[in-house]
């Protein structure tokens, strides 16, 4: 009676590049809500994100000027600029490179051993959109306290919206680490085994 052959194969995950994987989603959520946040900077009746800016009264004050205390603060497209244009152009790219990432990421994990070299692409990709993360993190507090609206008023701080942008790039930074030089050498690979039925062997 002639022996059937079967062979079985089993895919093995190891932890390193998938933590990577979610860390890289973690970050793309975070840089979109630090992208639209409108509190990247805020005093007691101000505050200004990439897009938008929101105070009440009027927008610049005078030196021992008295805001008003019954109006609700309103926001408005932030005023235009070039070092502000240039902080949403990096911001915008860091989180498309990111993304690009993240798939390039996830073709590794589809297509196996094969095309394992692409987590250390993914890793390039994040570290490059860390850096691209980190210039309008730079470039926002040092170019605003120059804005004209900061004269007058007192008490500005960063906020969470500007704290957000920061952590992202800190976990960008320790995905595209962990894509590059993680310890396991081979996170994905294949384990096949032929097994013979009608009393044959295990290979």
């Amino acid at each position: 009676m002639m022996e059937t052959e079967t062979t079985v194969t089993t895919r093995v995950f190891r932890p390193f590049k998938i933590t990577a994987l979610v860390l890289c989603v973690i970050a793309a959520v975070g840089s979109v809500a630090s992208i639209a946040n409108k509190a990247w900077v805020v005093s007691a009746s101000y505050e200004q994100g990439l897009w938008q800016e929101c105070y009440n009264g009027s927008r610049t004050i005078t030196p021992g000027q008295t805001l008003p205390t019954n109006q609700p603060m309103m926001c408005y497209s932030a005023m235009p600029s070039a070092w502000l244009t240039s902080a949403r152009a990096f911001a915008l790219v860091a989180l498309v490179i990111l993304v690009i990432a993240i798939l390039t990421a996830i073709i590794s994990f589809i297509k196996g051993q094969q095309f394992s070299r692409l987590f250390v692409v993914a890793g390039v990709l994040v570290l490059l959109a860390a850096m691209c993360q980190l210039i309008p993190l730079i470039i926002f507090p040092t170019k605003f306290i120059a804005e004209d609206v900061i004269f007058g008023r007192t008490n500005f701080d960063l906020h969470w919206g500007w704290g957000l942008g920061l952590g992202v790039f800190f976990i960008e930074v320790a995905a595209g680490i962990v894509f590059i030089v993680a310890p396991d050498t081979q996170e994905i690979h294949y384990s096949e085994k032929t097994v013979y039925t009608n009393g044959g062997t295990m290979e």
